[in-house]
């Protein structure tokens, strides 16, 4: 059963921490993979090896060895604060902040805090303005961009984007009636691309090495826990541990 829920954390791990590190830290899926790697091999790998060879050189009993699991487990679980570490949610036109450019009358109106009929209030969600009215735009197609105010756009349409091309695998987007780029004087640069918008929150180098010592200390009791059960078990029911 250990073993089962062990295992069940770790494929939890490698099906989520990624999407957990790009959506937490608005990084791009490329570098959020890359980092899962960087966590992931060195210290399961290298915690793996490292248990092994505990067990064999300071030539622990069966008592001592369960002993070191579960100080193991211990610390590892006290590092799972590092997933406590989020930053806050990048603008999103539309979603969290409202148009630049909105300049309906009942705009106002339509962004204000509404109530869900139990005395909370939330953001009401209006994609639509006035400078992408006449686009026809869906919100089936989510293709997110990074305009040069800062602020995230739902898709090119959404942000009044007439314009685009491909600059070395990317792509930019130009006339967009949405973003107004010569408020933050971004010169030549284009109304928008397709990166991720950056983000000012610097927790991102924490949560690496937090979360590198987490998957560390995991997998430095997977071996000395095997050796337990192992020892534990009679010769002959050894194939069922």
């Amino acid at each position: 059963r250990a073993g089962a829920t062990e295992g069940l954390v770790i494929a939890g791990f490698a099906a989520f921490l990624p999407k957990q590190i790009e959506n937490q830290f608005s990084i791009s899926p490329v570098w959020s993979a890359l980092l899962m790697g960087l966590i992931t091999v060195p210290a399961g790998g290298g915690g793996t090896f490292l248990g092994g060879y505990l067990i064999k050189k300071l030539k622990l009993n069966c008592a001592n060895i369960i002993k070191m699991c579960l100080i193991m487990t211990t610390i590892s679980a006290f590092f799972t604060s590092c997933f406590l570490l989020s930053c806050p949610n990048l603008a999103f036109a539309g979603v969290t902040t409202q148009y630049r450019r909105e300049v309906l009358k009942d705009s106002a109106k339509e962004m204000t805090n509404l109530t869900d009929g139990v005395g909370r209030s939330y953001l009401g969600m209006q994609l639509q303005s006035s400078c992408n009215v006449g686009c026809g735009c869906s919100k089936l197609n989510y293709e997110p961009i990074c305009g040069a105010d800062g602020i995230l756009y739902y898709s090119p349409c959404f942000a009044g984007c007439l314009e685009e091309y491909h600059l070395n695998q990317v792509k930019i987007y130009t006339n967009c009636s949405c973003i107004d780029k010569q408020l933050f004087d971004s010169g030549d640069a284009p109304d928008a691309t397709n990166l991720m918008c950056k983000s000012t929150c610097h927790y991102l180098s924490y949560f690496v090495g937090l979360c590198f010592v987490l998957m560390l200390f995991t997998f430095l009791s997977t071996m000395p826990a095997l050796s337990a059960t192992l020892r534990c078990v009679r010769d002959d029911q050894r194939s069922f541990a």
